[in-house]
Protein backbone atom coordinates (compact mmCIF):
# COMPACT_ATOMS: atom_id res chain seq x y z
CA UNK A 1 0.00 0.00 0.00
CA UNK A 2 2.88 2.32 0.79
CA UNK A 3 4.11 1.61 -2.49
CA UNK A 4 1.48 2.06 -4.57
CA UNK A 5 0.71 5.63 -2.85
CA UNK A 6 4.26 6.73 -3.50
CA UNK A 7 3.74 5.59 -6.53
CA UNK A 8 0.90 7.38 -7.44
CA UNK A 9 2.45 10.73 -6.00
CA UNK A 10 5.27 10.27 -8.12
CA UNK A 11 2.96 9.70 -10.84
CA UNK A 12 1.15 12.89 -9.37
CA UNK A 13 4.15 14.87 -9.30
CA UNK A 14 5.29 14.07 -12.78
CA UNK A 15 1.54 15.11 -14.14
CA UNK A 16 1.89 18.58 -12.37
CA UNK A 17 4.86 18.77 -14.19
CA UNK A 18 4.17 18.09 -17.29
CA UNK A 19 1.01 20.16 -17.09
CA UNK A 20 3.00 23.19 -15.96
CA UNK A 21 5.85 22.42 -18.89
CA UNK A 22 2.84 22.31 -21.29
CA UNK A 23 0.88 25.88 -20.27
CA UNK A 24 4.43 27.79 -20.30
CA UNK A 25 5.25 26.62 -23.56
CA UNK A 26 1.67 27.33 -25.04
CA UNK A 27 1.99 31.03 -22.82
CA UNK A 28 5.39 31.40 -24.97
CA UNK A 29 4.50 30.39 -28.52
CA UNK A 30 1.03 32.69 -27.79
CA UNK A 31 3.53 35.22 -27.44
CA UNK A 32 5.72 34.78 -30.39
CA UNK A 33 3.07 33.70 -32.51
CA UNK A 34 0.88 37.47 -31.40
CA UNK A 35 4.58 39.36 -31.91
CA UNK A 36 4.85 37.53 -35.69
CA UNK A 37 1.27 38.92 -36.19
CA UNK A 38 1.93 42.32 -35.06
CA UNK A 39 5.01 42.29 -37.06
CA UNK A 40 3.82 41.00 -40.07
CA UNK A 41 1.81 44.35 -40.88
CA UNK A 42 4.65 46.20 -40.43
CA UNK A 43 7.27 44.38 -42.72
CA UNK A 44 7.91 45.80 -46.57
CA UNK A 45 6.75 43.36 -49.15
CA UNK A 46 9.98 43.18 -50.33
CA UNK A 47 11.71 42.88 -47.58
CA UNK A 48 15.16 43.08 -48.89
CA UNK A 49 14.54 45.28 -52.32
CA UNK A 50 16.75 48.15 -53.06
CA UNK A 51 13.57 51.13 -52.76
CA UNK A 52 15.57 54.35 -53.66
CA UNK A 53 14.69 57.11 -51.82
CA UNK A 54 12.61 59.51 -53.65
CA UNK A 55 10.80 56.90 -55.80
CA UNK A 56 7.57 58.34 -55.14
CA UNK A 57 8.32 61.57 -52.82
CA UNK A 58 7.69 59.58 -49.60
CA UNK A 59 11.85 58.90 -49.12
CA UNK A 60 12.91 55.05 -49.77
CA UNK A 61 9.73 53.37 -49.36
CA UNK A 62 6.94 53.65 -51.79
CA UNK A 63 3.71 55.43 -50.64
CA UNK A 64 1.06 52.44 -49.42
CA UNK A 65 3.21 50.20 -47.38
CA UNK A 66 1.97 50.17 -43.84
CA UNK A 67 4.24 50.61 -40.63
CA UNK A 68 5.50 54.12 -41.32
CA UNK A 69 6.13 57.50 -39.21
CA UNK A 70 3.10 59.23 -37.92
CA UNK A 71 1.60 62.35 -39.64
CA UNK A 72 4.22 65.22 -38.34
CA UNK A 73 7.19 63.09 -38.74
CA UNK A 74 6.88 60.91 -35.47
CA UNK A 75 8.57 57.70 -34.92
CA UNK A 76 5.79 55.01 -34.38
CA UNK A 77 5.12 53.42 -31.19
CA UNK A 78 7.18 50.34 -30.29
CA UNK A 79 5.66 46.70 -29.62
CA UNK A 80 7.26 46.68 -26.34
CA UNK A 81 7.39 42.57 -26.24
CA UNK A 82 9.25 42.60 -29.69
CA UNK A 83 11.63 45.34 -28.39
CA UNK A 84 12.53 42.89 -25.19
CA UNK A 85 13.00 40.25 -28.15
CA UNK A 86 15.35 42.03 -30.45
CA UNK A 87 17.19 42.67 -26.89
CA UNK A 88 17.17 38.88 -26.75
CA UNK A 89 18.54 38.14 -29.86
CA UNK A 90 21.59 41.21 -29.30
CA UNK A 91 22.58 39.81 -25.97
CA UNK A 92 21.83 36.00 -27.28
CA UNK A 93 24.03 36.99 -30.91
CA UNK A 94 26.79 39.04 -29.24
CA UNK A 95 27.66 36.52 -26.77
CA UNK A 96 28.00 33.61 -28.91
CA UNK A 97 29.98 35.96 -31.38
CA UNK A 98 32.21 37.06 -28.75
CA UNK A 99 32.51 32.96 -27.47
CA UNK A 100 32.80 31.26 -31.12
CA UNK A 101 35.05 34.37 -32.79
CA UNK A 102 37.59 34.42 -29.87
CA UNK A 103 40.49 32.78 -32.15
CA UNK A 104 39.39 35.32 -34.82
CA UNK A 105 39.67 38.37 -32.26
CA UNK A 106 43.65 36.62 -30.90
CA UNK A 107 44.99 36.45 -34.35
CA UNK A 108 43.57 39.92 -35.72
CA UNK A 109 44.40 41.43 -32.47
CA UNK A 110 48.54 39.48 -33.00
CA UNK A 111 47.98 41.39 -36.27
CA UNK A 112 47.53 44.63 -35.44
CA UNK A 113 50.18 44.61 -32.51
CA UNK A 114 53.04 43.16 -35.17
CA UNK A 115 52.22 45.42 -38.09
CA UNK A 116 51.08 49.00 -36.20
CA UNK A 117 51.57 48.39 -32.66
CA UNK A 118 49.25 49.33 -29.61
CA UNK A 119 46.82 50.18 -29.23
CA UNK A 120 45.33 47.41 -31.00
CA UNK A 121 41.56 49.14 -30.59
CA UNK A 122 40.32 52.09 -32.20
CA UNK A 123 38.03 54.04 -29.22
CA UNK A 124 36.10 57.06 -30.55
CA UNK A 125 32.75 58.95 -28.64
CA UNK A 126 30.06 58.57 -30.96
CA UNK A 127 26.46 59.28 -30.43
CA UNK A 128 23.78 56.14 -30.28
CA UNK A 129 20.31 55.52 -28.59
CA UNK A 130 18.62 59.31 -28.59
CA UNK A 131 21.90 60.33 -29.13
CA UNK A 132 23.30 59.67 -25.94
CA UNK A 133 27.18 59.54 -26.55
CA UNK A 134 29.19 56.05 -25.81
CA UNK A 135 32.30 54.19 -26.73
CA UNK A 136 32.33 52.70 -29.86
CA UNK A 137 35.40 49.94 -29.93
CA UNK A 138 37.00 48.86 -33.34
CA UNK A 139 40.28 47.19 -34.39
CA UNK A 140 42.93 49.95 -36.10
CA UNK A 141 43.49 49.92 -39.33
CA UNK A 142 45.00 52.92 -39.91
CA UNK A 143 48.45 54.61 -38.77
CA UNK A 144 48.18 57.81 -36.93
CA UNK A 145 48.27 60.89 -39.34
CA UNK A 146 51.53 62.89 -39.83
CA UNK A 147 51.90 66.56 -39.81
CA UNK A 148 50.20 68.43 -42.24
CA UNK A 149 47.51 65.33 -42.63
CA UNK A 150 44.02 65.87 -42.11
CA UNK A 151 43.19 62.68 -40.83
CA UNK A 152 39.06 62.87 -42.07
CA UNK A 153 40.98 63.11 -45.74
CA UNK A 154 44.08 60.58 -45.59
CA UNK A 155 41.95 58.11 -45.21
CA UNK A 156 43.48 56.10 -48.44
CA UNK A 157 47.15 57.57 -47.31
CA UNK A 158 47.15 56.04 -43.64
CA UNK A 159 45.30 52.49 -44.27
CA UNK A 160 48.09 50.08 -43.45
CA UNK A 161 47.73 46.45 -45.87
CA UNK A 162 46.10 44.37 -42.63
CA UNK A 163 43.61 47.35 -41.77
CA UNK A 164 42.90 47.51 -45.92
CA UNK A 165 41.99 43.47 -45.50
CA UNK A 166 40.09 43.88 -42.34
CA UNK A 167 37.80 46.81 -43.60
CA UNK A 168 36.94 45.20 -46.96
CA UNK A 169 35.53 41.57 -44.94
CA UNK A 170 34.13 44.20 -41.99
CA UNK A 171 36.18 42.22 -39.37
CA UNK A 172 37.22 45.70 -38.01
CA UNK A 173 34.20 45.79 -36.44
CA UNK A 174 34.26 42.76 -34.42
CA UNK A 175 34.59 44.55 -31.16
CA UNK A 176 31.15 46.34 -31.59
CA UNK A 177 30.00 42.50 -30.26
CA UNK A 178 30.89 44.02 -26.82
CA UNK A 179 29.17 47.11 -27.51
CA UNK A 180 26.22 45.71 -28.05
CA UNK A 181 26.16 42.65 -24.98
CA UNK A 182 26.83 46.40 -23.14
CA UNK A 183 23.52 47.57 -24.11
CA UNK A 184 25.69 50.22 -26.27
CA UNK A 185 24.51 48.95 -29.70
CA UNK A 186 22.18 46.41 -31.44
CA UNK A 187 23.02 44.03 -33.76
CA UNK A 188 20.97 45.73 -36.17
CA UNK A 189 20.38 49.60 -36.62
CA UNK A 190 21.57 52.61 -38.28
CA UNK A 191 24.99 52.85 -38.01
CA UNK A 192 26.55 55.29 -35.08
CA UNK A 193 27.76 58.03 -37.07
CA UNK A 194 30.50 61.30 -35.73
CA UNK A 195 28.53 63.34 -32.99
CA UNK A 196 29.86 66.63 -35.66
CA UNK A 197 26.87 65.60 -37.57
CA UNK A 198 24.27 66.18 -35.09
CA UNK A 199 24.19 69.72 -35.47
CA UNK A 200 24.26 69.04 -39.30
CA UNK A 201 20.94 66.96 -39.09
CA UNK A 202 17.13 67.84 -40.05
CA UNK A 203 14.55 67.21 -37.29
CA UNK A 204 13.51 64.14 -39.82
CA UNK A 205 16.93 62.93 -39.80
CA UNK A 206 17.23 63.19 -35.92
CA UNK A 207 14.96 60.37 -35.98
CA UNK A 208 17.52 57.50 -36.61
CA UNK A 209 18.14 58.11 -33.46
CA UNK A 210 15.08 57.01 -31.97
CA UNK A 211 16.41 53.01 -32.23
CA UNK A 212 20.05 52.27 -31.11
CA UNK A 213 22.63 51.89 -33.65
CA UNK A 214 23.73 48.89 -35.14
CA UNK A 215 26.47 46.85 -36.67
CA UNK A 216 24.89 46.59 -39.84
CA UNK A 217 21.43 47.82 -40.95
CA UNK A 218 18.99 49.01 -43.93
CA UNK A 219 21.55 51.42 -45.22
CA UNK A 220 24.76 49.00 -44.71
CA UNK A 221 22.74 46.60 -46.90
CA UNK A 222 22.04 49.07 -49.21
CA UNK A 223 25.21 50.41 -50.73
CA UNK A 224 26.92 51.48 -47.77
CA UNK A 225 30.23 52.52 -49.42
CA UNK A 226 28.19 53.75 -52.58
CA UNK A 227 24.82 55.43 -51.59
CA UNK A 228 25.34 59.14 -50.55
CA UNK A 229 25.27 60.60 -46.95
CA UNK A 230 22.18 62.10 -47.51
CA UNK A 231 20.43 58.70 -49.06
CA UNK A 232 21.99 56.74 -46.20
CA UNK A 233 20.06 59.11 -43.39
CA UNK A 234 16.75 58.71 -45.38
CA UNK A 235 17.57 54.59 -45.14
CA UNK A 236 18.11 54.94 -41.85
CA UNK A 237 14.65 57.07 -41.10
CA UNK A 238 12.85 54.37 -43.39
CA UNK A 239 14.46 51.57 -41.15
CA UNK A 240 12.96 53.17 -37.80
CA UNK A 241 9.84 54.22 -39.65
CA UNK A 242 9.62 50.93 -40.32
CA UNK A 243 11.13 48.62 -37.99
CA UNK A 244 10.33 45.02 -37.44
CA UNK A 245 12.15 41.25 -36.50
CA UNK A 246 11.86 40.06 -39.21
CA UNK A 247 12.94 43.22 -41.13
CA UNK A 248 16.02 42.65 -38.67
CA UNK A 249 16.40 39.19 -39.35
CA UNK A 250 16.46 39.63 -42.91
CA UNK A 251 19.32 42.81 -42.83
CA UNK A 252 21.12 40.05 -40.84
CA UNK A 253 20.94 37.06 -43.63
CA UNK A 254 21.87 39.98 -45.97
CA UNK A 255 24.84 40.96 -44.24
CA UNK A 256 26.15 37.23 -43.71
CA UNK A 257 25.08 36.65 -47.97
CA UNK A 258 27.26 39.30 -48.70
CA UNK A 259 30.11 39.62 -46.29
CA UNK A 260 30.92 36.14 -48.23
CA UNK A 261 30.86 37.48 -51.53
CA UNK A 262 32.52 40.62 -50.28
CA UNK A 263 30.26 42.41 -52.38
CA UNK A 264 29.86 46.44 -51.12
CA UNK A 265 33.28 46.22 -49.88
CA UNK A 266 35.10 49.10 -49.40
CA UNK A 267 38.34 49.73 -47.81
CA UNK A 268 38.19 53.53 -47.47
CA UNK A 269 35.67 55.97 -48.64
CA UNK A 270 35.43 58.67 -51.67
CA UNK A 271 33.99 61.90 -49.49
CA UNK A 272 33.75 63.88 -52.83
CA UNK A 273 31.13 60.92 -53.98
CA UNK A 274 29.40 60.56 -50.45
CA UNK A 275 28.91 64.11 -49.48
CA UNK A 276 29.23 64.26 -45.99
CA UNK A 277 29.09 67.31 -43.91
CA UNK A 278 32.51 68.43 -43.58
CA UNK A 279 33.87 71.19 -41.56
CA UNK A 280 34.05 74.37 -43.17
CA UNK A 281 36.66 77.23 -42.90
CA UNK A 282 37.84 77.89 -39.21
CA UNK A 283 36.45 74.26 -38.28
CA UNK A 284 37.52 70.90 -37.76
CA UNK A 285 36.18 67.54 -36.60
CA UNK A 286 37.53 66.03 -33.55
CA UNK A 287 40.32 63.06 -33.92
CA UNK A 288 39.53 60.20 -32.55
CA UNK A 289 41.26 59.31 -29.19
CA UNK A 290 43.18 56.68 -30.82
CA UNK A 291 44.29 56.54 -34.87
CA UNK A 292 41.99 54.68 -36.74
Amino acid sequence: MILQGMRRGRDLSAATLLSCASIKVRWLLMTLRAVADDERQQVPTRLLAADHPGEDGAGPCPSGRTGGADVGGRTPPRNSVALAVKRAIDIAGAGTGLLVLAPAFAWIALAVALTQGFPILFRHQRPGYHGKTFTMYKFRTMRPPRTGEVWYLTDAKRITPVGRLLRSTSLDELPELWNVLRGDMSLVGPRPLLREYLDQYSPEQRRRHDMPPGITGWAAVHGRHTSTFQDRLKLDVWYVDHWSLWLDLGILATTIWQGLRRSDGSAVQDLEAVGPPLPGVGTRLNQPNDPT
